[in-house]
Formats: C-alpha cells, sequence, structure tokens
C-alpha cells in the first residue's frame, strides 16, 4: 500500500506546545510526497499565534519548485487548506511555506485522506471547529467534492500575471470617477520607424481605456512604409492626433512638439513601444481628483518582455530625491501639469536616453513634497527588447544621465563629482571641497576589551576619524580593558566615562552626547569593525541634501551578508531590516541598494546625526526604550519633524550583532524587550504605518520585498518628512 509522506525542513521547528511550531528561519518549508496508493488529499490546518500568516503551496513538476508554480492563500489569521494530490500537477509531490517570517510561532497540525468521503467528513469536523475558516484547495483533481463548503479554488502557475490580473481587478471594481469636461490629460508619444505591431499594442492600450485623454502621435520624419501607412490610417480618429515632422530631430524635439498641441491639463509622456496598463487613466485621474494641489504624478510599471508578456514589475518608494540621485526610479509613468512644463521648455537636447530624468530633476526643483505624490499602480507596461534604450544605448544613456547630474545636482549640493555607484551603470553624487563638520563618536561599552580594542583602533588610527571619541562605560572592571583605556587616554585622542549602572542603550548615548564637542554625533556599537577607508567621509556627504538629520551605514555580518540596509517601519508589524541576510551584492528592487536611499529608520549601530536634529527631538527616549527600538523611535519622530533619513551603501562596516550583550529571548530581558516592542507600536501605530520608503504592494512580513495580496487600491502618497527639493 502506498503512502504519503508529509515531513518539515529543518527551518521548521516543533515549539512548546501543543501542534504548535516556529519558523528558524524565513523559509520554513512543509514537504509533501506521494508514492503510488498513498493518499490523495492532504489537509492542513494553520493558526496564527505571534503574527499573521501568509502561506502558499507549491506543487511541484519533473523541473522541482518555482516561482512561477505557486498558489498564494488567504493567511492572516489561518487558513484550512486541502491539497489535491491527483493529476500531473503534483505528480511529483507539494510543498506548503507557512510563513516566512523567522521567529514567528504558529499553529500547524495536517492529515491524510484517501477517500471524498473521508475528506468530507475531516472538513465538517474542522470547519464546525473554526468557522471562520472556508477552505481553499489546491491541486489537480475534481472540486465536486467540495460543494456546499463555500470552498475557494487556488490555482498554480499564474505568477506574476495572475498577480497584475488581481491589481487590474481591484481597479475595474471601483467605480469611475466623473466624466471629465474636455481631455484632461494627453499622452505624447514620439516615433520614428516604429514597428505597425508596437504602434498597434500602444494604440490598442489607450483606446481600452476610460474617456477625458487624448493621444499625441509624433512622428520624427520616418522613412520606413509600415509606420508611415500605420499612422495614415489613424489620422481619422478623434482623440488620436497624428503630427508629422519632416525631418527626424530626435526624442524631444518630437516630444516637444507634441506638447505644443496638447490640449490636457496634464501631460504624460510614453514611449511608441510600451502601453497603458488597464484602467490607468481612470486611476490617474482619481488621483489628480483627490489631490488637487499636485504638480507631478508618478506611479509603479509592469516590465514586459518583447511579446509584452509580464517578466517583472518595479513597485516604487514615494518621492525621494536622495534615491533619484543614484537612479531614475521614477521613470514610466509621469504626469506633468501642463502650464509647468511648457513654462521649462519642455524637454531638453542633448541627453539622449536620459531625457526623462533630466526633465525630472529640473522640473521637480523647486516643488514643495506636498506637491509631488506617487500612485502605487502599475499603470505603465514597458516593453524591453533588443533595439530599446534600456539595452541598445546604455552607455550613452548613463553619460547623458551623469550630464544631467552634474547640471541639476550642483545647485543643491555645491560643487559635485558624479561616479559610478556599486552598480556600474547607477551614480554616486560627491560633493568635492565642502567643509566637513566636525563629529563626535560615541561608544557604548562594559569590558569586552577584543570588541573595544578593535573599534578604537579602526577609529582613533585609521585615515578617516572623528574628531573626538567618547567611551560611555556602565562600569568596566577587566583589566585588559582599563589598561586599553588609559593608553588611548594618554594619547590625547579619547575620554572615557565610567559609570556603573545596569545596561541602558539609551542612557549611554544620552551621556555620551551631553559631553560631546561636536556639530555632528557618530553613534557607533563596540562589536563594529571598520572595511573600508572614507566610510565617515561619505556619510558627512549624505548630509548634504537637504534637510537630512540623520544617516546610516551598510553593515554585513561576519560571513559578508547584509546585516543592515535600513529599517522598514511597520515589517513585521513593528520595524524590521530589509534584505535581512541578503547577499552582499544583492541589488534590491530597482538598484536601490547599490545607491543612496531615504529611508525611515536607520540602525544605531552605526549612525551619524546632526547636533540640531539631536537636541530638536531631545535625543533617545531612555525611559521607554532602554534598550531596544530606541533608533527606530528616534528616527521615527525625526521623520515626522521634518528631518531626513539617508541610508548608504559607501559606508560599509562589519557588524557582531549583540556579541557583547547576549539575547532579549529570555527572562527578565525578554519581558523588558516585549515592554518595548509594544511601546513603539503604540507610540507609531506600526500595526498600520505605511512606511513611504517601501511599497504598499509588498508584504509587510517578508524581509526581501515580495508581492501581496490587497482587497483594496492603495491611494496615491507623498513622502512627507523630506525638506522641499530647493
Amino acid at each position: 500500500m502506498g503512502l504519503t509522506l508529509i515531513y518539515p525542513n529543518s527551518q521548521l521547528l516543533r515549539d512548546r506546545g501543543p501542534h504548535l511550531w516556529r519558523a528558524a528561519d524565513d523559509d520554513p518549508q512543509l514537504n509533501i510526497r506521494r508514492f503510488p496508493g498513498g493518499p490523495r488529499y492532504v489537509v492542513v490546518e494553520l493558526e496564527a499565534v505571534d503574527a499573521p500568516l501568509s502561506p502558499c503551496v507549491y506543487l511541484s513538476s519533473h523541473i522541482g519548485f518555482d516561482e512561477e508554480r505557486r498558489a498564494p492563500l488567504s493567511g492572516g489569521s489561518g487558513a484550512l487548506v486541502v491539497i489535491d494530490l491527483a493529476g500531473s500537477n503534483a505528480a511529483h509531490g507539494a510543498r506548503l511555506d507557512p510563513n516566512d517570517v523567522r521567529g514567528v510561532r504558529f499553529r500547524m497540525r495536517w492529515w491524510r485522506r484517501r477517500s471524498r468521503t473521508g475528506l468530507r467528513s475531516l472538513l465538517l469536523a474542522r470547519m464546525r471547529a473554526h468557522p471562520e475558516l472556508a477552505p481553499e484547495i489546491v491541486g489537480g483533481g475534481e472540486t465536486g467534492v467540495f460543494d456546499g463548503f463555500g470552498a475557494r479554488l487556488r490555482s498554480f502557475g499564474g505568477g506574476l500575471t495572475a498577480d497584475l490580473d488581481g491589481i487590474w481587478a481591484l481597479a475595474k471594481a471601483l467605480d469611475p470617477p466623473p466624466p471629465p469636461v474636455g481631455v484632461e490629460i494627453s499622452f505624447l508619444a514620439p516615433i520614428y520607424n516604429a514597428p505597425a505591431e508596437h504602434l498597434e499594442n500602444l494604440l490598442g492600450s489607450f483606446l481600452q481605456q476610460a474617456p477625458g485623454a487624448e493621444l499625441i502621435l509624433s512622428d520624427d520624419g520616418s522613412t520606413r512604409t509600415e509606420t508611415l501607412e500605420w499612422l495614415t490610417v489613424q489620422s481619422a480618429r478623434s482623440n488620436v492626433t497624428v503630427l508629422r515632422n519632416l525631418e527626424n530631430r530626435g526624442i524631444a524635439a518630437a516630444t516637444n512638439a507634441a506638447l505644443e498641441r496638447a490640449r490636457g491639463t496634464w501631460i504624460g509622456l510614453i514611449d511608441h513601444d510600451d502601453a497603458l496598463a488597464p484602467h490607468a487613466i481612470a486611476q490617474l485621474r482619481r488621483a489628480i481628483r483627490d489631490m488637487p494641489r499636485l504638480q507631478f504624478l508618478y506611479t509603479d510599471e509592469v516590465i514586459a518582455d518583447a511579446a509584452m508578456k509580464p517578466i517583472s514589475i518595479f513597485l516604487k518608494p514615494a518621492f525621494d530625491p536622495v534615491l533619484l540621485s543614484g537612479v531614475n526610479y521614477v521613470n514610466h509613468l509621469s504626469l506633468y501639469r501642463a502650464e509647468r512644463l511648457r513654462t521649462l521648455g519642455g524637454l531638453s537636447g542633448g541627453f539622449h536616453g536620459s531625457q526623462d530624468y533630466e526633465l525630472l530633476m529640473r522640473y521637480c526643483r523647486g516643488l514643495t513634497a506636498s506637491e509631488i505624490a506617487h500612485l502605487p499602480y502599475p499603470a505603465y507596461v514597458w516593453r524591453q527588447h533588443a533595439d530599446s534604450v534600456s539595452h541598445a544605448g546604455v552607455e550613452g544613456a548613463v553619460a547623458a544621465a551623469r550630464r544631467a547630474l552634474a547640471l541639476h545636482m550642483a545647485p543643491t549640493l555645491g560643487p559635485i563629482a558624479i561616479r559610478p555607484a556599486l552598480q556600474a551603470d547607477l551614480h554616486r553624487v560627491d560633493p568635492q571641497d565642502a567643509p566637513r563638520p566636525s563629529i563626535s563618536a560615541i561608544v557604548p561599552n562594559r569590558d569586552s576589551p577584543k570588541l573595544i580594542g578593535r573599534v578604537l583602533a579602526d577609529i582613533l588610527e585609521g585615515s578617516d576619524r572623528p574628531d573626538e571619541t567618547i567611551v560611555v562605560d556602565n562600569g568596566s572592571v577587566d583589566p585588559e580593558t582599563l589598561a586599553l583605556y588609559r593608553r588611548h587616554e594618554d594619547q590625547g585622542n579619547l575620554r572615557v566615562d565610567i559609570t556603573p549602572e545596569p545596561f541602558n542603550f539609551a542612557r549611554m548615548v544620552n551621556r555620551g552626547a551631553a559631553m560631546a564637542r561636536s556639530e555632528t554625533l557618530l553613534l557607533l556599537n563596540n562589536d563594529i569593525a571598520v572595511l573600508e577607508p572614507g566610510w565617515l567621509t561619505e556619510m558627512t556627504h549624505c548630509l548634504r541634501y537637504p534637510g537630512v538629520g540623520i544617516v546610516g551605514a551598510r553593515l554585513l555580518y561576519p560571513d559578508r551578508r547584509l546585516q543592515h540596509a535600513g529599517v522598514v517601519l511597520g515589517l513585521g508589524g513593528y520595524a524590521g531590516h530589509w534584505f535581512y541576510k541578503a547577499v552582499e551584492d544583492a541589488p534590491g528592487p530597482m538598484g536601490r541598494l547599490q545607491v543612496r536611499n531615504s529611508m525611515t529608520v536607520v540602525t544605531a549601530a552605526c549612525m551619524l546625526v546632526t547636533r540640531t536634529c539631536w537636541e530638536a527631538l531631545g535625543g533617545m527616549d531612555e525611559e521607554t526604550f532602554a534598550v531596544a527600538y530606541n533608533d527606530v523611535d528616534l528616527c521615527a519622530r525625526a521623520r515626522a519633524a521634518g528631518f531626513g533619513v539617508v541610508w548608504t551603501p559607501f559606508a560599509t562596516l562589519m557588524h557582531h550583532e549583540s556579541v557583547s550583550r547576549g539575547s532579549d529571548m529570555f527572562g527578565a530581558s525578554a519581558a523588558r524587550f516585549a515592554r518595548e516592542k509594544a511601546a513603539l507600536a503604540m507610540r507609531h501605530d506600526t500595526a498600520n504605518f505605511e512606511d513611504p520608503c517601501y511599497n504598499p504592494w509588498w508584504s509587510r512580513w517578508h524581509s526581501e520585498p515580495r508581492l501581496q495580496r490587497r482587497t483594496t487600491l492603495p491611494a496615491a502618497r507623498v513622502f512627507m518628512g523630506m525638506a522641499d527639493w530647493k
């Protein structure tokens, strides 16, 4: 008689309590293998304990498990999933991933059933015990057995296409916005010898939209018969205008010719080989209606292959000038006020391949944060193919982008040099000859001579050093540590304050800040090691961006995986490091881990704070957040007070996290940690906080962003707390 085996992987551990399990890392798996003649059905019941669940099922084929062959479940407080192992879809077994959050506990039970009768009896019993759960079915067998259960059939294999269909279905379900008076949005498309198939895709996507827009096709002296014949046919359409420019003058000139003819209040720039996503115009008009002060609006975008099949999606943060100085993450789709765009002269020549990047920086200068919004809706489909600029003209586009940066960032940052970022085709804008502010390093410590000896050697004897270093010690007695202090104090570049008291990180930092004499404060853990020269100068460079009060560094574990690339407020329900333990050179979405970013929070393990910001906030809250979350609270309050927080990958250090302090998971430390965690949630409403540096379509329960299902479309948002870009 055959078997159906069910076995957890090494990251799914039993915990104390009935049916209680725990995720040892962010990839726990329940593996299921059916042998010939084995039970057909596996039923798994999940119940959340510590945090909402985000389970999914994979059905395997001969090539194994694949992200394109997954069935996401409803999750949340619980799930009752039926995996039907019949048929070719699950011929090689299945896998259930209960959650993707390290340390989270949940209850999990499973059963095997051979027959439909046995399955129905089990489901009736489980639904009586948990009436809030409806069975979710994954697999290739019959569904009639589930009649009367209110069951939901979960298909697999949809991948990104299914996710996008779900997003666009939410848009379709909304009531359409009020009818427009005339043309509200003009889409401008420069054309030169474009294939008729590409043009047909663009036109078709436009004609399927809500009313209130026009499409202007500006031909730039095409000579291709196919292109010219197609344009002739479209000339009779009422909401499509075809312009015939007799000579080829380039994208900027063709776009500007269309701008002269545009009737809309808003201008959208669109490429001839791309397309509008379903319901794009309705969603754009909704955002415009809801935010009447807007001057600029941009959306998320879908990346498609040459056949317009979705292959990726760019989900963006709210507007961030710091990130924009490293990569044109805004890109498509962007809407500009026609009046302002005309006043600025439209697109500039001489920036081929990056003309939209140059326009974006020039257009947004002088706007307030509340006049620039991000609409988290994939309103644009960007086709990537062999002839597109993104593939064929990378070197020229990068050179043009750096000319634009040199032109438009210098008024903000002063004299600058533009260099490659960690990813060579992205950008690093470095101020030149700017006076460095004075820096006081504050290092909390107790004993730990190897750790404190290493960090002091790095910052006192390295080439890039603070102006003064202050060790705040809560009671060292180790002779080696005390001798080390005396040696450096005798050299005149260290001050040590030893005050025996229980460990309170926030109080120690506050004590050091009160002793400091400099314009900026460098908070530095004793378990940090410097990896490269220039790290501290780089952090001061980030203070040149307008309004920035706090800067954080990139931190690696000793195995060179990422420990800190910024902290997302609300991740995991509280606050979490995104891309935690990712490989060192992980690019992140749109290369965000390779360039400077604004973040809502950075860790105090290595944090540079201006004196102005520190004093405005009153330092760390040592009463509420003695040990944990004091840096999260500090950064969140800084954001609320209008100070920018920046993370940079160009300052990289090693962090032996909590080596000297120990764990927060046991005894009195666990109780204190729970209190501080609850205080963070209450003060900053982390359960509901929408981090502007994060996209609302990303799950809050994964350190590496992935799409989540929503029941509503997120609204357009501005980046509150960001200084205006003067």
